[in-house]
């Protein structure tokens, strides 16, 4: 199964991490299932930094996703790549658009990790 590391997590509430994890798992390809994936909680001032530095988008966003350099010889156990997540903005949008938010959580997973 995919792992997720998870950094900078000072949230009162987040999914599961084996929910989370399942969900990585359904979103990776086949020989990508032991792949490592890092997921970085970031403030919304952090997240519209990046937004601007790497999308040349200046305001604040939900989600990025990084893919690492893979090697041609990929080993199953690599870091495939980071998501950048603000729990902030996940919440705002979870409440608008009526979505638990565990649902709208795991709704980004998988969307950055197809990223």
């Amino acid at each position: 199964m995919g792992t997720l590391i998870i950094y900078n997590n000072t949230l009162s509430w987040l999914p599961e991490q084996a929910n989370l994890e399942l969900c990585l798992q359904k979103a990776l390809l086949p020989a990508h299932q032991k792949a490592l994936v890092t997921l970085n909680l970031l403030t919304s001032q952090e997240i519209q930094a990046l937004n601007a530095r790497y999308r040349g988008k200046d305001k604040p966003t939900n989600v990025l996703s990084f893919v690492s350099p893979v090697p041609e010889a990929f080993r199953e156990d690599e870091h495939l790549g980071d998501i950048l997540a603000c729990a902030e903005i996940i919440e705002s949008e979870a409440n608008s658009q009526g979505k638990t938010l565990e649902s709208h959580w795991i709704h980004m997973i998988v969307h950055s990790v197809l990223h």
